[in-house]
């Protein structure tokens, strides 16, 4: 990705790194592992009966099938100290980079007086961002059974 890129592109595209690196991770709306927990920066730790599904890194958000909502302080921690070991540093504040997603039109709703959303989440009121699942990870429907859903992470440099 290059320094040229607009602030909210490279803000989402360090962040899908950062959770498909495990440096992160994204918890269901109401707490513990996502439905699509591997693209969602969570692995499977342990066998047999001591097997269980762990957050990777820091929690920089939460979400359900149709949007994800980001905390932007701790999302942006995690982008700066990615995006400046790669040597592309974002240092935008929290602010510049909210309004970049918006004007970029990436914010999938917004309260009228700000540019977050008041969402429940772990049984708390938050100020959080809310933007598309899709911005993230790729969920299609199979076409041979259109009920079940099959999930295309972003990773298209998987070597195997």
């Amino acid at each position: 990705m290059d320094k040229d890129s607009s602030d909210a592109e490279r803000f989402v595209k360090i962040l899908q790194s950062a959770l498909s690196m495990g440096s992160c991770h994204l918890a269901a709306q109401g707490g513990g592992s996502p439905k699509y927990h591997t693209a969602a920066g969570w692995k499977l730790t342990g066998s047999g009966e001591y097997q269980k599904i762990e957050g990777q890194g820091v929690k920089v958000g939460w979400m359900n099938d149709k949007h994800v909502f980001i905390d932007i302080t701790a999302a942006q921690k995690v982008v700066k100290q990615l995006s400046q070991a790669t040597g592309n540093y974002l240092g935008s504040s929290d602010r510049a980079v909210t309004k970049a997603l918006y004007e970029a039109n990436m914010l999938a709703e917004v309260s009228k007086d700000r540019l977050t959303m008041k969402v429940t989440v772990e049984g708390q009121r938050r100020n959080l961002l809310c933007m598309d699942t899709d911005l993230f990870m790729d969920i299609d429907y199979d076409v041979v059974a259109p009920d079940q859903l099959f999930l295309d992470c972003l990773d298209e440099d998987i070597p195997f």
